[in-house]
Order: C-alpha cells, then structure tokens, then sequence
C-alpha cells in the first residue's frame, strides 16, 4: 500500500490515539493539545524555491487562484466530530 500526504492526517492521529492507549491502558481523554501543518498554501522556501508544494492548498502562482488539495480534504475529515 502507497501512503500518500493525504494519509497523514488520520494516521497521525491514530497513532496519538495508539501511544496514548500503550502509556495510560485508555486512549479516551488522550491529552492531544494540537497539529501542527507546515504550510496551509503553497510557498516559497529556501532551499527548493517555487519547485516543491507541500502546502495543504494549492496556489496558482500565475492567477493567485487556490484550490484545497486532498490533503486538506483529509486533514478536515480526521478533525471533523464524529457523525
């Protein structure tokens, strides 16, 4: 199985989840204070320039137009309340 960006989200928080479980024998009232996501658009860094894009939302540099990726889908989703 190829783990994406996408994946990220949810699996970090299954793992919080985990690691919670294994420390204290419940994960329920896991003290999780935040997540942290580098960069919410598309930016310019130092070392790679325009070149990678790793931001949760896509910046057309041309139009400034931004579009959410599939990433930021999923980070919404893993953070959503239960249904």
């Amino acid at each position: 199985m190829r783990l994406t960006r996408a994946d990220f989200p949810q699996g970090f928080l299954f793992g919080a989840a985990t690691a919670a479980y294994q420390i204290e024998g419940s994960a329920d009232g896991a003290n999780v204070q935040g997540f942290f996501c580098w960069s919410l658009p598309d930016n310019y860094e130092w070392a790679e320039g325009y070149e990678k894009r790793f931001g949760l939302v896509h910046v057309d540099f041309g139009t400034l137009r931004r579009t959410p990726k599939a990433s930021y889908h999923a980070l919404a989703r893993a953070l959503a309340p239960p249904a």
